[in-house]
């Protein structure tokens, strides 16, 4: 095992010692597998808390610090460069390639966030592929909130999303412009935006897609 692989299982262990001494008694998910299976922390940098990097090469090569309970599945977090708060990034390459930083509860599905370069607000990029490639940044509630059977809600999305907009599939497909709050959440409402939305606006099915 390399020695950065070391350094990440010793700070993982330093810290659930750190929970017991200090409340008395950890909760039971603090104390879940970290780091397994073999390998799966390799070349690790980043802090990774208990509970997290769980699956085949999860955190390879990773340098963002990750909190609890995240970042389990195949790949999940491999090569991640941002934080990842607790609870997220669960689900294979769900975060893979990740350069943003990651609110809890978030870019919880498979290939949810992989490649994504923007930072996510919690709740956020829950379903398939919701914002893969994602460069822009997404507001808490957005983008798929949650795995409804939608997909690819903010697939190469650029603009800035507000908090409740984007929940639809391939609503924000390929955005390039700012949406408000509380906009864009139907089917195709904004895929290929091009211009600014307020909050409040373009919520029937492709009501402002410029997509050909």
């Amino acid at each position: 095992m390399r020695k950065t692989s070391r350094r990440v299982l010793v700070a993982s262990l330093s810290l659930a010692l750190g929970i017991l001494v200090w409340g008395g008694a950890a909760p039971a998910s603090t104390w879940a597998q970290t780091c397994t299976p073999a390998g799966a922390c390799d070349g690790a940098t980043g802090t990774v808390a208990p509970g997290s990097c769980n699956g085949d090469s999860a955190c390879l090569d990773e340098s963002g610090n990750i909190a609890a309970n995240s970042c389990n599945g195949f790949k999940a977090c491999n090569s991640d460069s941002g934080n990842v708060s607790g609870n997220s990034c669960i689900g294979d390459t769900a975060c893979r390639f990740n350069f943003g930083n990651i609110a809890t509860n978030s870019c919880d599905f498979g290939t949810a966030c992989e490649f994504n370069h923007g930072n996510i607000g919690p709740g956020s990029c829950n379903n398939e592929s919701s914002c893969q490639g994602n460069s822009g940044t997404v507001g808490p509630g957005s983008c798929g909130a949650t795995n409804t059977g939608v997909n690819d809600s903010c697939v190469d999305n650029s603009g800035s999303i507000g908090k409740g907009s984007c929940n639809g599939t391939e609503s924000c497909l390929r955005n390039t412009a700012s949406i408000g709050s509380n906009s864009c959440n139907g089917l195709d409402s904004c895929a290929c935006n091009t211009k600014p939305i307020g909050s409040g606006k373009c919520n029937l099915d492709g009501e402002c897609s410029t997509c050909p």
